[in-house]
């Protein structure tokens, strides 16, 4: 039983901003083949297999190349179609480039961008009373629910720690070097939106989120072995409760019941078990916070709405 701390691979699951991180992008700067740079590299590979633009590959695009080459013989007399045909395949593969170039700087900004360490002399964040690795577990739990984020930019995901929601805030409150964040991780501000805001939706954007970062981790959602996501488990392991707040769960009753909420909402939501299947089996979940069959065959239901696992203490959504 333990909270995971590692990015796995795929296939075993299956520009920096300024007065952020001078000194941690510097050290990688100066020697970009060094063992840090590397790691973080391959995090990011492993990263974008996640998204729909990180599956797009030469063997995913081949049946669209080879239509393509298909109507150039059709049209081989006519040089102007010809023409117009090449230059929309070369314009479709630039632009696929250079989103996937942009999106891999992104990714490797968040994991390797350090927090302002001034954030934790706030007075909010000292009246926590964390011990420096403590400090140290909500700092990357925030950095997987920025990941998630970039991940999943369009899907509303909710904040499942109140620790990491504390520091979530006090980063929000320096405005400057928040927006200089977002706008180098996400291309746009990452809004905070309270967990009101889908009040009859909550369990879908509570269990979505917790599939995202099951997946993250390489755990499967629904019988994850005595393992729990960070961004999930940092208030249990921390085991003490913010003023007015409940005692958080014990890992074994928090694992216990992220487990079984999910089996309820995936069989809600698709109509069968979710014991065993494959880690690339999901719900998708709309802006609106709808629940629907993602990448399942599967036939399904209307999605329930009712509580189940821990609870949400705000969400993140992008915006203009």
């Amino acid at each position: 039983m333990a909270v995971d701390f590692t990015y796995p691979k795929r296939g075993s699951m299956a520009e920096t901003s300024s007065g952020l991180s001078r000194h941690s992008n510097d050290s990688i700067s100066a020697n970009p083949d060094g063992p840090q740079a590397q790691l973080i590299s391959q995090r990011v590979a492993n990263l974008e297999q996640f998204t729909n633009l990180g599956k797009l590959s030469l063997g995913r695009l081949m049946p669209y190349l080879l239509g393509a080459i298909f109507l150039i013989f059709i049209f081989a007399g006519n040089i102007v179609v010809i023409g117009i045909l090449l230059l929309l395949v070369a314009a479709i593969a630039i632009w696929i480039m250079k989103h996937k170039q942009g999106y891999k700087q992104r990714l490797y900004f968040i994991l390797a961008t350090p927090f302002p360490a001034e954030l934790w002399q706030s007075q909010s964040l000292k009246k926590l009373n964390l011990s420096v690795s403590e400090r140290a577990m909500v700092n990357e739990g925030l950095r997987d629910f920025f990941l998630l984020n970039a991940l999943k930019p369009k899907k509303p995901l909710c904040m499942p720690s109140k620790y990491v929601d504390e520091l979530w805030h006090a980063f929000i409150l320096d405005t400057r070097n928040y927006q200089k964040y977002c706008q180098s991780a996400f291309g746009k501000l990452l809004h905070h939106i309270p967990d009101y805001a889908f009040s009859d939706r909550q369990r879908n954007v509570q269990m979505y989120t917790y599939q995202a970062a099951c997946q993250l981790h390489g755990i499967h959602p629904a019988t994850p072995d005595g393992r729990v996501p960070r961004l999930f488990g940092v208030d249990s392991v921390i085991g003490r409760s913010l003023t007015g707040l409940a005692v958080p769960l014990t890992l074994w009753a928090l694992i216990q019941e992220l487990s079984q909420s999910y089996q309820d909402w995936y069989l809600t939501v698709i109509g069968e078990k979710a014991n065993n299947l494959d880690l690339d089996v999901e719900i998708d979940i709309t802006e609106d916070g709808d629940a629907t069959c993602g990448s399942s065959d599967s036939g399904g239901g209307d999605s329930g709405s009712g509580d189940g696992g821990s609870g949400c203490s705000s969400c993140g959504s992008g915006g203009d």
